[in-house]
């Protein structure tokens, strides 16, 4: 079980480093996206 725990514990960080990742992926391109539109 503490095993376990530890696995959980270990995996949520890198969980979160994805999230942030594509996030911020997904913002650039709205935000290039957006500046293309503004500049036609």
């Amino acid at each position: 079980m503490v095993h376990f725990l530890k696995k959980v514990v270990i995996s949520i960080p890198k969980m979160w480093e994805l999230i942030l990742l594509e996030n911020s992926f997904s913002f650039s391109y709205v935000e290039s996206t957006l500046i293309n539109v503004s500049s036609v």
